[in-house]
């Protein structure tokens, strides 16, 4: 997985399958913390994993009432230090920005490997040292929860809406300086003028025996709105002409589609390179109450007569224009 693509499917949310996570997998995560740099070397950073049902629900008392949901992640990991085995210094407690730096590598190797990690702040740290038998010298930083997404209509509805709502970020001119506090940084990211809408007819065939619409199917609904989006832009007449091959496609599942809902695919462009540009998509309710799935696809221009790939035709750039993400 390309490490910007690993940046953009990280997220915190709070719906984890039951699915067991392999003592393997734990292992690359904490194998790239273990990897993160640390002031001097010193590596201060400790890790207790939790990945057993009972010592799951020991943890319960330590943490706050709205953490609930993290109970059902297969594996919790306790993140703990004390400043003695960091760099010392007066000015800075390097032993909280090392396990900082740790965790950040273990939450991105989470991803990488198809796992999510979502860190938390609500928990008592005496509770927990008290119930894990940690030293009473330690300070724990951070509480962790960790699994495979899951389905997050299995949330209370204030915690549901939570995870429903859009990443956002600051722009980067408010957060950044050149040279001098009095100079932001002042080239900024804008998204599309304009995103493009697809309404989809929830087929029977697209539901399975459990009585929503199928997995699999969501990436036919991807595709459709990927062949409604060039028959807009270039005419249907003219979509054969396009040449291009699907790298890679990635899907996050966030709630089911049923019979009666009318979900609507919502896409727009960012990432253009030489010969590759990428489709983000988000699949929600009609009236905007549900979100049912986010992914993106890669898709690589190719000249299938000399099997190679080609530079992203201009036309497409002029005609794509007001849906791709700009600076």
């Amino acid at each position: 997985m390309e490490f910007r693509e690993i940046i953009q499917k990280r997220e915190s949310k709070r719906a984890f399958k039951p699915d067991p996570v392999s003592r393997e997998k734990i292992y690359r995560v904490l194998d790239a913390a273990r990897w993160a740099p640390s002031a001097a070397n010193m590596q201060p950073t400790r890790f207790l994993v939790l990945d057993k049902k009972e010592t799951i629900e020991k943890i319960k008392p330590a943490l706050a009432e709205g953490n609930y949901w993290a109970l059902a992640a297969p594996v919790i990991i306790v993140v703990f230090s004390k400043p003695e085995l960091d760099y010392q210094s007066d000015r800075v407690k390097y032993y909280t920005f090392d396990a900082g730096q740790a965790v950040m590598s273990l939450i991105y190797a989470a991803v990488d490997n198809g796992l999510m990690a979502h860190p938390m702040a609500g928990f008592n740290g005496d509770r927990v040292k008290e119930i894990f038998n940690l030293p009473q010298d330690m300070d724990v930083i951070v509480v962790i929860a960790m699994g495979y997404r899951g389905d997050s209509s299995t949330l209370d509805e204030v915690t549901r809406k939570k995870d429903m709502k859009e990443r956002t970020r600051k722009p980067i001119s408010e957060i950044v300086y050149y040279n001098d506090i009095s100079e932001h940084f002042n080239i900024d990211f804008r998204g599309p003028d304009k995103i493009f809408e697809h309404i989809i007819n929830v087929r029977f065939n697209d539901i399975d025996l459990i009585g929503h619409v199928n997995n699999a199917v969501f990436l036919t609904y991807f595709e459709e709105a990927r062949w409604k989006f060039f028959e807009e832009i270039y005419g249907r007449e003219n979509i054969t002409n396009l040449n291009f091959i699907i790298a890679s496609i990635s899907i996050n599942y966030e709630s089911p589609i049923f019979p009666l809902d009318i979900p609507v695919v919502k896409m727009w462009i960012s990432d253009i390179g030489r010969s590759s540009f990428r489709f983000n998509y988000r699949i929600e309710s009609k009236d905007g109450s549900k979100l049912f799935a986010t992914g993106n696809s890669v898709q690589v221009f190719y000249d299938y007569s000399e099997n190679r790939p080609i530079k992203v035709p201009a036309e497409f750039l002029e005609r794509a224009a007001l849906y791709i993400e700009k600076f």
